[in-house]
């Protein structure tokens, strides 16, 4: 099979979307679907390694809940590569081949570097929640607030808390005679009783299901450390009340 071929057999496989592959490995969905189509030629080594790094963020996600996770995305990530290397339209001799599993190394620990620079930088947003993360956690913006933080919402005072247009929270709607100018429109504000009845329930939800941080600030500060970031060597249960996982 060609490239285009072995890469599309391969995403659809993983059951991943060409948008998401293309946000994972920073190459432009149109430049998936036109290698795919057979509209590209066999791509140049750092294309194929962004491709091969963005299955490999997804390997990582999908074997995450397993104890010895780290073994299958070497595995399948050394296999996808090498077949990519030999794909039947391969313009690559046998030593830039033998050569590319060592760059390829090279290239991923690099791109895990510079991914860890950039969140040193920001590192203060990020530990507040002051940070804007799609789904996929391949986009970061910092904010000015936490807005998505939902204990901060729950708890702040500056703005009012609204949910959906499905429930009336506002008594006066009722007896249109008193409604305010403000009542009118933001009949489905939460008063402060509610947002605290909500933060409580919440709370208790996650404690049962979660383990607890008992010192947040300094276990931010151990796990995003430059050395437990590629591999955590650090007592976890000096940090937390609780340990739910087992595989910890």
């Amino acid at each position: 099979m060609n490239f285009g071929e072995i890469l599309r057999k391969n995403r659809l496989e993983e059951d991943l979307s060409v948008n998401k592959l293309a946000d994972y490995s920073n190459v432009s969905n149109a430049y998936i679907s036109k290698l795919e189509n057979g509209k590209r030629n066999f791509p140049s080594l750092p294309y194929i390694f962004n491709i091969v790094a963005g299955f490999k963020r997804h390997y990582k996600e999908k074997n995450d809940n397993l104890s010895n996770w780290s073994d299958f995305v070497e595995t399948d990530t050394a296999y996808l590569l090498d077949t990519f290397l030999n794909a039947d339209d391969s313009n690559l001799d046998e030593e830039q081949k033998e050569s590319a599993y060592d760059l390829f190394d090279s290239f991923y620990e690099e791109l895990l570097n510079k991914r860890l620079s950039y969140n040193k930088t920001i590192s203060n947003d990020i530990f507040q929640n002051k940070v804007e993360v799609n789904s996929n956690g391949t986009k970061i913006e910092t904010l000015n607030k936490p807005y998505y933080d939902l204990a901060w919402l729950l708890t702040q005072k500056e703005y009012k808390v609204f949910f959906g247009r499905d429930f009336i929270f506002e008594p006066n709607i009722y007896d249109p005679d008193h409604l305010s100018p403000e009542e009118m429109f933001f009949y489905n504000t939460l008063n402060s009783e509610d947002l605290e009845t909500i933060y409580k329930i919440i709370q208790v939800f996650l404690e049962n299901k979660y383990s607890k941080i008992n010192d947040s600030e300094r276990f931010f500060e151990e796990v995003t450390n430059e050395e437990n970031v590629k591999k955590i060597n650090f007592d976890i249960h000096e940090f937390v009340s609780d340990i739910h996982y087992e595989d910890l």
